[in-house]
């Protein structure tokens, strides 16, 4: 009898592992589909999208350096500090697809961007789907399939829920934020494949992994931090680092070796990176924004992606810091709190809770590059700064999921409900994410959302007021204009598109005020001194007029427009000699001044007549 049982037994098993094998790869399968599927229903809405006056005209339609790939074009986009970005992969990217969809139609080009971050995004969602499940199998006891229903499950609701929500339509809907999409790519394989050469220890992963990681530092260097994120992943669930292990020593000095050419990576990119905002002069001073006031910035910024995760409503292309910050606002004193709190909860129980801890500080060190440190630009916080770290907040909610399938047993009066409440959730997100990429369908969409969520937004109210001048409402437009200098004195733009619509309307008086308003923040902006001049030469206040263009000329004593129309005024004023020589140096410096010969031909004359 015992010698008959053991071949049935090995031929039921022997069968039984192909049937497990199939039954997995069509579980991997269906859920890889449903992702894409999922993920391409919710943000269908966006490539219908144009361009936006947010960026996207200046890295893009009006950008010469991605219309070939000619070695001129590769050189600049290996250097350039392009709207204080470096990111070569993606300028790459950006001008294949200029090719591919026509890049001199805007609107065929807009579409084909949009369609293709669509893809991408898909694309980089099934590969944390691969990740987030090798995770849950890594920490919970009893998941080595980790192509079970249970796990596949879990992973899936994860990355679901990453996938299609709100938070990440900024990423997707803006042409502009491509790069941030083509690092989740690179990042995602990275993990990956370091995961593998830990599961196969087999080398060559690791040589895949580091490059990997190069590609994504080049498509953005937000992901600088992952090679930290690598660390934690050795601590919880690899188990690699600290414990009985300790965290120095021979036993694992190999793991530390591992993680030098990643970091030689991310110290190039550290330097490369604020260099290039630096030389586009965004990068904020710190006497401008002290110490203080960035690390208060900053907790602010740990709380509110996690926050607009759990309750994704206010989304707005624009959350605009108000200079200088005050500390004392209880929305920093409530956010240094709350991570003050959690930091100590996370110290005490991190033997207990080992992989939520190591899931928070993985979110906190991906976000940790966008929090204000190195503050540049006007915005607090952004949608998009959610995407590369709110993947590691997936991770305990897939594991979660599966913790609470398993405990629900083999009866489905527990799993129905929470599957329905968790395919509830996954529908609401999605019809937000809908809802939200329409107010990135152009330019008037985006600023008309932008002012209804901050109205005390400057950059929101001049873009409004942008979208009014171009719509013809020009007194609307100037409301908004100077509601956006009276919150920030300093936005130049705003002052710009408040002097152009005095200038349709033809008011001169009103212009000649808005220009000295200007003046009085800018006070060596020449053009704004010659601008002035002209005004006053046309309103007949010709003293006025010179004081202006003389104003100019201290600033820029080489300009021959200014010398030019100053010797028009001398002229009509009947002071022959100074008009006879602003003309010469006008000639001078630009001979081909027709204006500047007539001056000088009738001047000459006239003094000629009467010696």
């Amino acid at each position: 009898m015992g010698h008959t049982t053991g071949p049935r037994r090995r031929s039921r098993d022997s069968h039984d592992r192909p049937t497990a094998r199939a039954l997995s790869r069509l579980s991997t399968g269906a859920a890889l589909a449903i992702v894409i599927a999922v993920t391409g229903a919710a943000f269908h809405p966006s490539t219908h999208n144009e361009f936006v006056d947010w960026d996207d005209f200046q890295n893009l339609t009006q950008n010469e350096h991605i219309r070939s790939l000619s070695a001129k074009n590769f050189y600049w986009m290996a250097t350039t500090g392009h709207m204080a970005v470096w990111q070569p992969v993606s300028w790459f990217v950006t001008a294949i697809e200029y090719r591919l969809f026509d890049g001199a139609d805007p609107a065929s080009f807009s579409r084909g961007m949009h369609v293709t971050n669509v893809l991408l995004h898909a694309l980089g969602c099934c590969l944390c789907f691969f990740v987030i499940r090798r995770l849950i199998a890594l920490t919970m006891p009893g998941m080595a399939d980790r192509s079970s229903p249970a796990t596949n499950g879990g992973a899936l609701l994860g990355t679901l829920l990453f996938a299609v929500h709100p938070l990440r339509v900024e990423t997707v809907a803006w042409a502009t934020a491509q790069p941030y999409i083509l690092a989740l790519v690179g990042s995602a394989l990275t993990v990956w494949f370091y995961l593998r050469a830990q599961e196969t220890g087999r080398s060559s992963w690791l040589v895949f992994s580091t490059l990997c990681f190069a590609f994504a530092l080049m498509a953005k260097s937000a992901a600088v931090p992952l090679f930290l994120v690598l660390s934690l992943l050795d601590w919880h669930p690899l188990r690699r680092l600290g414990g009985s292990r300790g965290w120095w020593g021979a036993q694992v000095r190999g793991v530390w070796w591992e993680k030098v050419p990643y970091a030689v990576l991310g110290v190039c990119v550290l330097v490369i990176a604020p260099m290039a905002k630096g030389g586009a002069g965004s990068a904020m001073s710190l006497a401008a924004h002290g110490p203080a006031a960035r690390i208060a910035q900053a907790c602010y910024g740990l709380v509110f992606y996690p926050l607009k995760t759990l309750v994704p409503v206010g989304l707005t292309p624009i959350y605009e810091i108000q200079f200088p910050l005050r500390i004392s606002d209880p929305k920093y004193f409530v956010s240094i709190l709350v991570v003050v709190v959690v930091a100590v909860g996370l110290v005490v129980a991190r033997r207990r809770l080992r992989g939520m801890t190591a899931a928070v500080l993985a979110y906190a060190v991906m976000v940790l590059p966008v929090l204000g440190f190195l503050q540049s630009g006007n915005q607090e916080v952004a949608d998009r700064y959610s995407y590369l770290s709110c993947v590691a907040l997936s991770v305990p909610i897939a594991g979660g999921w599966v913790w609470l399938w398993r405990r629900g047993g083999p009866s489905f009066r527990f799993k129905i409900p929470v599957g329905l409440a968790a395919a509830a959730v996954l529908v609401l997100l999605a019809g937000l994410t809908w809802r939200q990429c329409g107010f990135w369908r152009d330019t008037a969409s985006l600023w008309t959302r932008a002012v209804d969520v901050q109205e005390d937004s400057s950059l929101a109210q001049n873009g409004y007021g942008y979208v009014l001048l171009q719509e013809g409402r020009v007194e609307e437009a100037i409301e908004r204009f100077q509601r956006a200098i009276e919150i920030k004195p300093t936005n130049d733009v705003a002052h710009e598109n408040l002097w152009n619509a005095f200038q349709k309307l033809g008011r001169l008086d009103d212009l000649a005020l808005a220009y000295q308003e200007g003046l009085r923040v800018f006070p060596d902006w020449w053009e704004v001194h010659r601008a002035l001049g002209n005004v006053r030469f046309r309103q007949h206040r010709y003293r006025e007029a010179i004081e202006s263009y003389e104003s100019a000329l201290r600033l820029q004593p080489d300009d021959a427009r200014t010398h030019a129309t100053l010797a028009a005024v001398f002229q009509t004023v009947g002071e022959t000699e100074d008009a006879i020589r602003h003309a010469k140096r006008a000639l001078a410096l630009d001979p081909s001044l027709d204006l500047a010969r007539r001056i000088l031909t009738d001047a000459e004359g006239g003094r000629n007549q009467h010696p």
